[in-house]
């Protein structure tokens, strides 16, 4: 009964991070990935302070934080929200790649050992997935700048496995949760609204009344109901299960898109994607000794 329920939560947690992209690939046609990227995270800082305040406990600072919230959004939010105006279908299936940055940051920084006899054929897979997707994708359309999109979102997944390894940092520090959320989200929004106001004719400060409905929409759906969802499961299920089960969100986010607002999406193209996340369910369990 419990592992439906955890099951479940992750169900939704998927359906919120899918459906999430969908409403930011629609809102970056127009708007800069800066300012995007600088409104989601200031609507996910105001939910973060509310729950701050109602959870009574003291706030704590740490560095790692504001670490964690200059490279997670500046480099992995933000080179993400800019690859999204290439397709979904390019950029979704390279931020896999972030847990192998996850395993290499955390090797380094906090001395994790790299275990499990899946890491590796895992790698493999992903590389290889990686690879098919790129053939297809080229297939498709070989005359576009697709390829732009798995750059940037290659570099989101590195911000964005630095961001988690500083963030595990700093909760190995004593800071809460809800300490560890205002300072990220607070930091982010100090940086990208410097960055917005300082950028003068390069980064235009305007937004549409229907962009800005799509971001806030997208920042309710990922930085609040999908990562709710998440955290929910895992009173449910072990990390290692959920992890492995929310791989499976790109597939269904570039299927969605592909459906609903014609993103280029072709066999070889879903193919690799399917292999690729083979391969991250297989580097998640290496990473952890293949224990469930």
């Amino acid at each position: 009964m419990k592992a439906g329920k955890g099951e479940l939560w992750i169900a939704v947690s998927i359906a919120g991070f899918a459906v999430s992209d969908l409403f930011d690939r629609v809102a970056m046609f127009e708007t800069s990935a800066i300012l995007g990227t600088l409104i989601k995270c200031s609507i996910i800082l105001l939910f973060g302070i509310c729950i701050h305040l109602i959870s009574g406990e003291k706030y704590r600072f740490s560095k790692y934080f504001v670490i964690s919230g200059i490279v997670s959004e500046l480099l992995g939010s933000a080179f993400f929200m800019y690859g999204l105006k290439f397709g979904v279908s390019v950029v979704l299936p390279m931020i896999q790649t972030q847990v192998i940055w996850t395993a290499i940051f955390s090797y380094f920084i906090l001395k994790e050992r790299l275990a499990g006899r899946g890491f590796l054929p895992g790698i493999i897979a992903l590389v290889v997935g990686l690879i098919i997707l790129t053939y297809g994708r080229y297939g498709y359309s070989p005359t576009d700048r697709w390829y732009l999109g798995a750059i940037l979102g290659t570099l989101a997944s590195v911000g964005w496995g630095c961001g988690a390894v500083m963030w595990k940092r700093g909760q190995i520090a004593g800071v809460s949760p809800s300490s560890g959320i205002v300072t990220h989200y607070l930091t982010a929004v100090i940086a990208l609204g410097i960055i917005s106001v300082g950028g003068g004719l390069l980064i235009p400060i305007q937004v549409s009344g229907g962009d800005l409905f799509n971001l806030g929409i997208a920042a309710l759906l990922d930085g609040v109901l999908g990562m709710y969802a998440l955290m929910a499961s895992l009173r449910y299920i072990s990390a290692t299960r959920a992890q492995s089960l929310k791989s499976f969100y790109p597939v269904i986010a570039c299927v969605l898109a592909w459906f609903i607002i014609r993103d280029p999406l072709n066999w070889q193209m879903l193919l690799g994607i399917c292999i690729a996340t083979a391969g991250v369910i297989l580097i998640e369990r290496g990473g952890r000794g293949d224990k469930d």
